[in-house]
C-alpha cells in the first residue's frame, strides 16, 4: 500500500458503518468538530444493508457523493459501493469480532442503551423474532427468525462485498469480493483497538480528523456510557459453537482485516494503545 498516495487532504469520506461496531462514537467526534470549528455536518444515509432494490440504493449513494459541494463525512449502515475512480471518495470503516458483534446486536435490539429507546427498537422486530425476555440461548432453542435467518449471519462479508445479489447467496464469493474491495479502503479499523483506529485516521486524513484522538479521549467515558447495551448475557458453549460455525466466513474476514490493520499501524509508526 502506497501511503503517500493515500494521504488525502480534501476529499469526501464514505464511512459505511457495521451495526454495533462503534460508529456512533466516531460521529460524535465529528459533531464536536462541527460545534468547535464550524466544519460541515456529517451526512447521514438511511439504513441500506438489505439487497432488495439494490440498483436504487446504488443510485442514492452515488447521488450523496456527487452532490456534496464541500468535502463531507458520509456515514450510515450501507454496503460498499463501486464508483468510477474520478468521483471515488475516501472509503473507511471499522469492524469488530463477529461473534461479539452478534451478541451485542441481539441484546441491543431488545434492551437498547442510553441513546436508543427499547420500545422503539422492539417495534423493528418482526413477529417471528425473539422477544425481549428471551436470551440468545432461548432464541436458538425456540428457532426464532433472527437466530436462524441467514441474513443475520456473515454481515461483514456481505457489507464489504457490495450490492451484487450474489453477495447474499454465495458466501465464498462474498468473502473473496470483500477481501478484494479492502484494497479500495484507506482504512478499516478495529473496535477492539478504537484509539489506534482514530490515530490512523488522524494521520492519514488530517484535514478531516485533525485533533480527533484528543476529542475521542475527552468524550470516551461519556460515549461508552451512552452506547453500552443495558442488558447482555453470553450464551452457552453449545450456542457459541453453533454461532461461530455460522460466522466462519466473517471470522476469517475479521482476522484478515486485523492483520492488514496491524501492518498499516506499523507502517505509520503507531504503537498499540491498550483499551479497556
Amino acid at each position: 500500500m502506497n501511503l503517500t498516495r493515500l494521504v488525502f487532504t480534501q476529499k469526501t469520506i464514505m464511512f459505511n458503518s457495521v451495526p454495533k461496531c462503534g460508529s456512533r462514537t466516531l460521529v460524535w467526534v465529528f459533531w464536536d468538530f462541527v460545534r468547535q470549528f464550524q466544519t460541515p455536518e456529517p451526512v447521514y444515509v438511511e439504513y441500506m444493508l438489505d439487497i432488495p432494490n439494490y440498483e436504487k440504493k446504488k443510485v442514492t449513494l452515488r447521488e450523496k457523493v456527487i452532490q456534496q459541494e464541500r468535502p463531507a463525512f458520509i456515514h450510515g449502515h450501507y454496503r460498499y459501493l463501486e464508483l468510477p475512480e474520478y468521483e471515488r471518495p475516501v472509503f473507511a470503516s471499522m469492524i469488530r469480532d463477529p461473534y461479539a458483534r452478534y451478541i451485542s446486536w441481539y441484546y441491543f435490539m431488545r434492551h437498547g442503551d442510553a441513546d436508543m429507546n427499547k420500545t422503539a427498537l422492539l417495534k423493528q422486530l418482526g413477529p417471528r423474532a425473539a422477544r425481549a425476555n428471551e436470551t440468545l440461548d432461548d432464541c436458538f432453542a425456540n428457532k426464532r427468525h433472527d437466530c436462524r435467518d441467514p441474513f443475520y449471519y456473515e454481515l461483514n462479508i456481505r457489507l464489504f462485498c457490495g450490492y451484487d445479489p450474489k453477495c447474499d447467496t454465495d458466501q465464498k464469493y462474498a468473502l473473496k469480493r470483500a477481501k478484494e474491495n479492502l484494497e479500495k479502503y484507506l482504512v478499516i479499523g478495529l473496535m477492539e483497538e478504537y484509539e489506534d483506529t482514530v490515530k490512523v485516521m488522524e494521520k492519514l486524513m488530517p484535514s478531516m480528523f485533525g485533533g480527533a484522538v484528543q476529542t475521542y479521549r475527552d468524550m470516551l467515558a461519556q460515549s461508552a456510557e451512552h452506547s453500552k447495551t443495558f442488558y447482555k448475557k453470553y450464551p452457552s458453549k453449545k450456542t457459541e459453537d453453533y454461532l461461530k460455525d455460522k460466522l466462519k466466513y466473517d471470522l476469517e474476514f475479521y482476522e484478515y482485516v486485523k492483520e492488514r490493520f496491524h501492518k498499516l499501524k506499523n507502517k505509520l509508526g503507531i504503537g498499540s494503545t491498550s483499551e479497556c
